[in-house]
């Protein structure tokens, strides 16, 4: 997969315990038209991701 847009996963993310999501753009393009979801908080299962 092709990074288009924000970062990679670090091992920073997991030393520290931070979640992190990785989408698609069809995820994206549904959960927020029209806007990017760079620094958007996802919430699956109740788990909270920033």
């Amino acid at each position: 997969m092709r990074l288009k847009e924000g970062r990679y996963i670090s091992r920073d993310n997991i030393v520290n315990n931070r979640s992190v999501v990785v989408i698609n753009k069809t995820v994206e393009r549904r959960l927020w038209p029209g806007q990017s979801a760079i620094s958007r908080i996802a919430i699956a299962n109740g788990a909270e991701s920033v």
